[in-house]
């Protein structure tokens, strides 16, 4: 009978003390002069540099893709066909474009090079009949590997 009557109070009590860590905790934080909690201690790291830019979505395709492209090669292929594929040409669609290209490339086990799916898409053009480019991209991966 005793051991129930010590866990019935043993719970509200539990509960304080947790509240009482959350609150210690919140209390440990100042305000900065942004209005921001920080802990008293912690190390600041400094902001990135300005100058340091993240490389173009056309540089990481020039490193990824098989072949030795240049940026100018591989832009002048993939505007062909975000324009078959009614895509706006922005960097956020080259890195989603570049996605696929090398995704399907690497599934199936390079047996063809970015650059020659592109090709094949492009001939195909099936856009205006409303093929997105990621459909035609597998279905061009497909015929690819079928040798049509």
């Amino acid at each position: 009978m005793e051991r129930r009557i010590r866990s019935k109070t043993m719970k509200p009590n539990r509960i304080l003390l947790s509240m009482l860590a959350l609150s210690l905790l919140y209390t440990g934080c100042e305000q900065t002069q942004e209005g921001t909690p920080s802990r008293q201690g912690t190390q600041v790291l400094p902001a990135p540099h300005v100058d340091a830019v993240e490389p173009s979505a056309l540089h990481k395709m020039s490193v990824v893709f098989l072949g030795n492209h240049s940026e100018g090669a591989i832009k002048e292929k993939l505007d062909a066909a975000m324009l078959a594929y009614n895509i706006e040409k922005t960097e956020r669609n080259y890195e989603r474009c570049s996605s696929v290209l090398v995704t399907l490339r690497k599934h199936n086990n390079d047996s063809y090079a970015e650059m020659e799916l592109l090709d094949h898409m492009i001939k195909q053009n099936t856009g205006g009949s409303g093929v997105s480019f990621p459909d035609q991209a597998a279905l061009s991966s497909v015929m690819l590997l079928s040798g049509i």
